[in-house]
């Protein structure tokens, strides 16, 4: 399927259904049996709301959320931090042996997986798997440059289309104007005691703010207390 059909197909598509078909069509022409898709959305709590598209063989996915395997996967945990295509091995299982065991029981033995992301820390996370040849240098530098277009493609339109809540605070926390303010300068680098003398308030004013923040965020720290303040528009 040429990269224009695919676009058109994509942006025609009437529903989350739909796209994931068409994705799924694509991958066939690439020479890959097996797609997968899965979305996570973000909420103040830190729990994940999944989101799960799969054409995998018969048993895999009820073995998969069986064993509980999101909670080890080596995709999902790297992929969260990269923008760059994941090479299923042994070795890049090495952390999870059990999973790479299973999926190659199922046939699942070649695979490339790309992930991406959306506004509100929405990640999602492509896959294109097949039982066999191995992946050739050649194909891997195709891959690399189309699936990160086809990813980023079909994560967009997935959310437009799947249920994702607006994860706005503006209801459920409230941060007052100084809250927001010691947030800022923190987000910066700067110590209590500098935001302190900016403010002309006392480090442990500084530091009592700070720890409310931490309270209504469900943060454990500083560095999460801004990372979830941005994902959810406080700053």
């Amino acid at each position: 399927m040429k990269w224009e059909t695919f676009y058109d197909a994509m942006q025609s598509a009437d529903s989350a259904d739909q796209l994931f078909e068409i994705v799924k069509n694509y991958a066939h022409d690439l020479g890959f049996e097996y797609v997968s898709y899965v979305m996570s959305i973000p909420s103040l709590n830190g729990s994940l709301k999944w989101v799960r598209f799969g054409a995998f063989p018969d048993g895999w996915e009820q073995r998969y959320l069986a064993q509980n395997y999101a909670e080890i996967d080596p995709l999902l945990r790297r992929g969260v931090n990269s923008i760059d295509p994941l090479i299923w091995s042994q070795n890049f299982f090495a952390s999870a042996p059990q999973i790479w065991a299973d999926a190659v029981k199922y046939g699942l033995k070649v695979g490339i997986s790309q992930p991406c992301w959306a506004a509100q820390g929405v990640f999602g996370l492509l896959s294109f798997v097949r039982s066999g040849p191995a992946l050739t240098p050649g194909e891997i530098s195709m891959l690399r440059r189309q699936l990160q277009m086809v990813t980023n493609l079909l994560h967009l339109s997935m959310y437009e289309r799947v249920d994702v809540p607006a994860i706005s605070c503006i209801g459920d926390v409230s941060l007052t104007l100084r809250e927001r303010e010691i947030l800022r300068w923190t987000s910066e680098g700067k110590t209590a005691e500098i935001i302190g003398t900016i403010l002309n308030i006392s480090t442990r004013t500084v530091n009592f703010h700070i720890s409310n923040v931490l309270t209504k965020l469900v943060a454990v720290n500083k560095v999460q207390a801004v990372a979830k303040a941005r994902t959810f528009g406080l700053l």
